[in-house]
């Protein structure tokens, strides 16, 4: 039986606190758990499995639930604070503790522990969290003592409250919303602020320097943590850093740390900061520029299941075991634990496919962050699963608000990759599209913005995309071609024209996934993975930074989605004054649109015969082709229909496109150049041989279907009481699409652009 343990490890101090010798240091902390006194003389402690005795105790006793902590600085030291000569290994190690007699008497092993957070036995258990309290009780008055000890208020200037998780306070150039720092003169006497320096890394300790500004006594000065200087106003000045959701912050003088706060495990819509005397506090009204109110020191450790999140087959039941301190409180519903939600007993039993949230609550602290755990049981998927969990009120509200644009619920979405890994975020949940709102089966789109949790999704999505930074995602259905809705829907139009044009030309198209979606565990269906079309896509596709301000992207209708219209009207303009057929102007529009992208674009819509021509968007970005326009190949929900359309003619009829006459302008002015009409039969004849070839589309519809598999759609049709033989009939209307188009292609652009036989043969001879 053990009579002295390990209670607490902290890997890697990033500012939580300084010791008494003044260094930045992790520890580990021993506690006598025995009724007797223990003579720890000689005992030691180590990092290494293969070198346990690293360093010894001197002369030392602990009485009965007496605790003591030793820093692993890496230094050895005896006088004042205990230190060892050696440090603890980030984020993954031991922490070994010898007796005497050279017997370990207790190891720990630690993985995945975040730089700043400890690893805090409670119970039989090790828990992880940031309220520490090395060298007394794991408990509230524990924590105060230790802060008591070690957090005491410098004399000098301080950095007072932080906020890094800020979307309601302090509104910046024009309604954003920054993380933001307050400093706090703490001493006697006026303070000279350019002589100080904030950083949060300390191999850099003056990356900011203060401004130069005189903070009186008692007086507070707000900084903003943009990470850009550029934006700083008369009203606030802003830092070239920004802060992330686990981060240090540091204030120097002369590159000494004068002062740090360490920030994590901070609650939405709280800051973090000082009392007026001693201690870091939670802040519910945070209070930038003014005195902090009353808060609370500490946060419950969150619990966790024995189980991951992921896909069991081939099981009976699954046995749940919730561990944490406090009450544990639990859902199965979707909803957000709450103290009055049950409390966990004794083991769960699941058997279904079910959704499992789960937040503690200790006494004097606040609740914990919920964790959420989705475990799909039995259902034997080939693909892909998206989880959503949400409050089924909020889910409910959000379909009745199906035409409300804007609408938002939070949710906490999890990938479930079939080899087990994948992705788990808090974000904003959003109907997605425009009539299929009012459908049964609604597209969504998950917006990652701070007020829901993170600010973007970090995962690497697509294989094709080579970027794994994503401000949103959309969960699409097959949409107009869903075949919920769609009496000829086959849900995979959209996938199968944008994939063509994505591997043979240059074409901008939406990446796609298909997968499984469940909602607060229940089936919901067969679903696609997509991009959003906005600046996003644009900065991802090309590795550039695409923003709202500098990438312009416009919709054929005039809507501006990103950016401004004016650099395209201003060529409109241009054309209207000035004929095409003149080859020197032709030249000046080649500067401005990249000719090829544009007929490789319209020669799809052709081919495909959109009938719902209005989500047709092109874009221009200053660090893309020397920004010349180019076009995103986009919704082909209703394409792929009518084989005998004249699309030619009608995507340059002078009346417009549709009912909705959409403009035909810049293609039917093109159309007066000789140059231009010779590349677009040039790109049409490369188009039918290669990317519409009949073979190719016809095997690409194949590939498609198998990518998602038959079991898999036959289990959609039945969830959406959908006939699957209907659905195989109206992929056979697909296919004799495929088989019939190119001979139309090919008939109405001899007629169309007046070719001759021998000019037929020259571009399409060997078309098939």
């Amino acid at each position: 039986e053990k009579s002295v343990i390990i209670t607490e490890i902290l890997p890697h101090n990033k500012g939580n606190f300084k010791n008494l010798t003044g260094d930045f240091s992790g520890y580990i902390e021993i506690k006598n758990i025995s009724d007797k006194t223990i003579n720890i003389t000689n005992y030691s402690l180590s990092n290494s499995e293969d070198a346990p005795f690293k360093w010894q105790f001197p002369k030392k006793s602990l009485s009965p639930n007496e605790s003591i902590v030793v820093f692993t600085s890496g230094t050895s030291s005896y006088d004042g604070d205990l230190s060892t000569s050696f440090k603890l290994k980030n984020e993954n190690g031991y922490a070994i503790l010898a007796n005497n007699k050279g017997q370990i008497v207790d190891k720990v092993k630690y993985e995945n522990i975040t730089n700043g957070t400890a690893y805090i036995k409670q119970g039989n258990n090790f828990l992880k969290g940031v309220s520490i309290s090395p060298g007394y009780e794991n408990t509230v008055d524990g924590i105060k003592s230790f802060q008591k000890k070690y957090l005491t208020n410098p004399k000098d200037l301080i950095i007072n409250e932080a906020m890094n998780l800020n979307y309601k306070y302090l509104p910046q150039n024009g309604g954003n919303y920054y993380d933001w720092l307050e400093l706090y003169n703490n001493s006697d006497k006026t303070i000279e602020l350019s002589e100080y320096c904030l950083t949060t890394n300390t191999d850099n300790m003056c990356a900011y320097t203060l401004p130069k500004y005189e903070l009186k006594k008692g007086e507070y000065y707000v900084i903003i943590a943009s990470g850009n200087t550029a934006l700083s106003n008369s009203k606030y000045k802003h830092s070239n850093f920004k802060l992330s959701d686990v981060q240090s912050i540091y204030l120097s003088k002369s590159n000494k740390v004068i002062d740090s706060l360490f920030l994590s495990d901070i609650p939405l819509g709280y800051s973090f900061g000082r009392s007026s005397d001693y201690g870091t506090y939670y802040f519910s009204t945070p209070t930038p520029g003014s005195k902090n109110g009353s808060g609370t020191q500490s946060v419950s450790y969150a619990p966790f299941s024995s189980e991951k999140s992921g896909t069991y087959n081939d099981t009976k039941n699954l046995s749940i075991k919730l561990t944490g301190s406090g009450n544990i409180y639990y859902t199965m519903d979707g909803s957000e634990p709450t103290t009055s939600s049950k409390v966990y007993s004794s083991p769960l039993t699941i058997k279904t496919t079910t959704v499992l949230r789960v937040m503690s609550k200790e006494a004097g602290k606040l609740k914990s962050d919920i964790n959420t755990y989705s475990y799909i049981v039995n259902e034997n998927h080939t693909l892909p699963v998206i989880s959503l969990a949400i409050n089924p009120s909020d889910l409910s509200s959000l379909h009745s608000h199906a035409w409300t644009e804007g609408y938002a619920k939070k949710v906490n979405a999890e990938l479930i990759e079939t080899d087990g890994t994948g992705f788990q975020i808090n974000a904003g949940l959003k109907l997605f599209g425009g009539s299929t709102r009012g459908h049964s089966k609604k597209s969504y789109e998950l917006k990652f913005k701070k007020m829901y949790g993170d600010a973007k999704l970090e995962y690497q999505v697509f294989d094709d995309v080579d970027s794994a930074v994503f401000d949103s995602i959309v969960l699409r259905t097959g949409s107009q071609d869903d075949i919920v809705s769609e009496d000829k829907g086959t849900l995979i139009r959209d996938i199968v024209g944008t994939s063509l044009v994505a591997e043979y030309t240059s074409v901008d198209v939406q990446a796609y996934r298909p997968a499984v979606l469940y909602l607060n565990g229940k089936y919901w269906g067969l679903y696609f993975i997509r991009e959003k079309i906005d600046e996003t896509l644009v900065g991802n596709h090309y590795n550039v930074k695409a923003t709202k301000k500098n990438t312009d992207i416009l919709r054929i209708d005039s809507q501006v989605k990103s950016g401004s219209s004016s650099k395209y009207n201003k060529m409109t303009s241009f054309i209207s004054n000035n004929s095409l057929s003149n080859s020197s102007n032709y030249a000046k529009i080649k500067e401005q649109i990249n000719i090829e992208n544009l007929c490789d674009f319209w020669i799809a819509e052709t081919w495909t015969a959109n009938n719902d021509i209005v989500n047709a968007r092109y874009f221009s970005d200053p660090n893309v082709d020397n920004g010349r326009w180019h076009y995103i190949f986009y919704d082909l929900d209703y394409a792929f229909y009518n084989v005998d359309k004249n699309y030619y003619a009608f995507s340059t009829d002078p009346s417009g496109m549709t009912f909705n006459g959409y403009s035909t302008f810049l293609l039917r002015n093109l159309m007066k150049s000789s140059e231009f009409k010779k590349t677009y039969l040039e790109r049409l004849s490369y188009n039918l041989k290669n990317t519409w070839a009949t073979k190719t589309v016809l095997k690409r519809i194949d590939d498609v279907i198998d990518e998602i598999g038959t079991n898999e759609i036959k289990r959609n049709m039945e969830r959406w009481n959908f006939s699957y033989s209907k659905w195989e009939n109206n992929v056979k209307l697909l296919k004799n699409y495929v088989n019939k188009r190119n001979q139309y292609m090919i008939k109405y652009a001899k007629s169309y652009f007046g070719l001759t036989n021998s000019e037929v043969k020259k571009y399409f001879g060997d078309v098939k």
